[in-house]
């Protein structure tokens, strides 16, 4: 089946091994920020590309940008968010290459975040407000931030704002879902492509949904909430259509049980993604066609494996492949979790997962990042 390469703008062959071998290179000690960082709920990645269903030809390349997220602590502390900005390139042949530092956020950024590149930037959505980091002009393939610090757009107070909240960000649209006792409240309110600034007036509800808002993932054209339970709705061009639940299960009807909290949520035009999750952690992937949503408003569910049990991570979809970055993973004694630094990849097919590959290592241990990926040349 032939995919397709549409752009959405907007996150171990190892057998007998784990994510723990050479542990030094991977969490913590020298090179990752030492300690134990035990994250809450998986960040979702923005994603771009559809896939060729393992049919060869090349894949877009890209720029990832992976923003914020949670550092190690120091000896006895608490984890911290961080502003850092790191961005990495996917060439033609779906290979990471090295991470290179990039214009900070104002502020530390921790796990509820959203993206989406604009004609004047990338936009970030972070807990409290929305930062803009504008760009210069292009050289070659190469997206350039402008010197200095990046820029708050403006200021804003959610509509429905409450503590326990998701977001998610189309060029025109800013979603919200913040939970009130036991349901959640989704609003909907304009994106200027612009300024990247947020019209909070004349905002569209949709129903209080009974559950956690979870976390919000935006692919063909639907919005899909990602929680204790799965909804999704159609997204119009003024809102919200309504939201309806999604039955996760097998194609010969068998629900598929899966982790509720800390798991990593990412998607293309084509496929979507929940990785792991829970504590003790998971190293379930379930994996969404979504293309038969065109012909039968259905999705059709499979399940995989990660490289090993892993929660809070961050993951993103481009052409043919999953990239799984960072996350909280299993430390040397039982009970005991440590964050990770590792980047790996695996090829998607139709219902399946190809081995796992490393790839290169982030600058420094991180859970709850978000991912943004950006196509050479914009």
């Amino acid at each position: 089946m032939v995919r397709s390469l549409a752009w959405v703008a907007l996150l171990f062959v190892c057998a007998g091994c784990s994510l723990l071998a050479s542990r030094s290179k991977y969490f913590g000690g020298d090179e990752g920020g030492g300690g134990n960082g035990v994250g809450g709920a998986g960040a979702g990645g923005a994603a771009a590309g559809g896939g060729t269903g393992g049919g060869g030809a090349a894949q877009p390349a890209a720029h990832v940008y992976v923003f914020g997220g949670t550092r190690n602590p120091s000896e006895g502390g608490y984890p911290q968010p961080t502003a850092d900005v790191w961005r990495g390139t996917v060439d033609h042949e779906g290979k990471l290459g090295q991470w290179e530092n990039a214009t900070p956020l104002p502020a530390g950024h921790d796990g509820v975040g959203a993206g989406v590149w604009l004609p004047t930037g990338l936009l970030v959505l972070s807990p409290r407000r929305i930062q803009s980091l504008g760009f210069t002009g292009v050289q070659e393939h190469t997206v350039l931030f402008p010197p200095g610090a990046a820029r708050i757009v403006e200021p804003f107070t959610r509509p429905t704002a409450s503590t326990d909240f998701a977001a998610a960000l189309t060029a025109t649209q800013a979603i919200f879902a913040d939970t009130w006792g036991d349901s959640t409240e989704v609003a909907s309110c304009a994106l200027d492509a612009e300024s990247g600034a947020v019209m909070t007036t004349g905002c569209s509800f949709t129903d209080r949904l009974s559950q956690d808002p979870g976390q919000l993932v935006v692919a063909r054209s639907q919005l899909f909430m990602i929680g204790t339970m799965v909804e999704r709705a159609p997204i119009t061009a003024t809102g919200l259509g309504s939201f309806s639940p999604e039955e996760v299960s097998t194609s010969g009807g068998a629900v598929i049980d899966r982790p509720t909290s800390g798991f990593a949520t990412c998607a293309s035009d084509d496929w979507l993604f929940i990785v792991g999750g829970g504590l003790p952690t998971s190293d379930l992937v379930l994996q969404a066609d979504l293309q038969p949503l065109d012909t039968t408003n259905q999705v059709q569910w499979s399940t995989g494996k990660a490289p090993g049990g892993l929660a809070s991570s961050t993951c993103f979809v481009l052409g043919d492949h999953l990239f799984i970055l960072g996350g909280t993973v299993d430390g040397p004694t039982p009970g005991a979790y440590v964050s990770s630094a590792v980047t790996f990849r695996a090829a998607i097919g139709n219902g399946t997962l190809g081995d796992w590959e490393e790839m290169a290592l982030l600058p420094e241990a991180r859970t709850n990042a978000t991912t943004v990926v950006v196509p050479v040349g914009l």
